[in-house]
C-alpha cells in the first residue's frame, strides 16, 4: 500500500492546482493523508482548512486537524500512517489504540479502509 503524507498549516498555492494533483493521486490509488496544524485564531490556517479537506477527499485519503502545540498528536498520526502503509489494517492494529482523539479518529478511518477518491470537476478546480 502507498500513500502521501502532507503536514501543513497554510495554503499559498492555487486550490484548483492542488485539487487536480490530489485527484491524480486518487486515480493512482495513492491516498493523501493531510495533517493540518490548525490554529483557531490564525486566518491563513482557517483559509487552508477547506482546501486541505477537499484534497484528502479527492485522493481517497484522510484529513486530520491538530493544534500547533500537539507534538503527541503528530507522533501518533504519523506512526499510524506508517503502520498502515507498511502493513495495512493489521499494521494499524499492531500500533495499539491511540491516546489522543485525533489519533483515534485517524485509526478509525484507516481500519475502515480508505475512502474512494472524490470526483473533482472543473468547477472546483478554478
Amino acid at each position: 500500500m502507498s500513500g502521501v503524507v502532507f503536514v501543513g498549516d497554510h495554503c499559498e498555492e492555487k486550490p484548483g492546482e492542488l485539487l487536480a494533483l490530489a485527484a491524480t493521486l486518487g486515480q493512482r490509488s495513492m491516498p493523501l493523508f493531510v495533517f493540518h496544524e490548525c490554529a483557531d485564531h490564525d486566518r491563513g490556517s482557517l483559509h487552508a482548512k477547506p482546501v486541505f479537506k477537499r484534497m484528502a477527499e479527492a485522493s481517497g485519503g484522510v484529513y486530520v486537524e491538530f493544534k500547533p502545540d500537539s507534538g503527541a498528536v503528530l507522533r501518533e498520526i504519523l506512526s499510524s500512517v506508517a503502520a498502515f502503509t507498511a502493513e495495512g489494517h493489521e499494521g494499524v492494529k499492531q500500533v495499539g489504540r491511540a491516546a489522543t482523539p485525533e489519533g483515534r479518529q485517524l485509526q478509525g478511518r484507516l481500519l475502515v479502509g480508505p475512502a474512494p477518491p472524490a470526483r473533482v470537476g472543473t468547477r472546483e478546480q478554478q
